[in-house]
């Protein structure tokens, strides 16, 4: 199965998004290292959280219990972003269903070591990614509306 990317060319089911530069793909436990290094970073913990990933079977638990079961759950999550040059994994993004938000969220964590992406994001795929998501958390609204859920307008 493949995807249409933002700009029409055909991309693996795995992957939700394309740039010149960058990836968006669903995470899978193979991403654990990655993950356990994230949620570990200094700037997750002081603006996000301690999540109490301790290990890399936390990591896995995290990946299973969090983006993982909102893609089931949702069809949408948080998505592994990679640059395409070599494949590093530099952060996560995509939409977030809260229990506590009546919409569908825009969620993002980059890792300060992973590429500075944090001080030197790329203005174009940060724009490309805006206007690739918005489209689909307004889809993921109406889908959530038409199964009789309460989602804000």
């Amino acid at each position: 199965m493949t995807h249409r990317a933002a700009r029409g060319a055909e991309v693996p089911s795995s992957s939700v998004l394309e740039t010149e530069r960058l990836t968006l793909r669903r995470l899978t436990f193979d991403d654990d290292q990655f993950i356990f290094e994230l949620l570990n970073d200094p700037a997750w913990i002081e603006f996000i959280g301690d999540k109490g990933v301790r290990t890399l079977a936390d990591a896995r638990d995290y990946i299973r219990n969090g983006p993982m079961a909102m893609y089931e759950r949702e069809g949408f999550g948080l998505w592994l972003t990679q640059r395409k040059s070599d494949d590093a994994p530099i952060g996560m993004c995509g939409l977030i269903k809260r229990d506590t938000l009546q919409d569908v969220d825009i969620g993002f964590a980059f890792g300060a070591r992973k590429g500075r992406l944090r001080a030197q994001a790329d203005r174009g795929d940060y724009v490309a990614f805006q206007r690739a998501l918005r489209p689909a958390a307004r889809t993921a609204g109406n889908d959530l509306r038409e199964e009789g859920h309460a989602v804000g307008r």
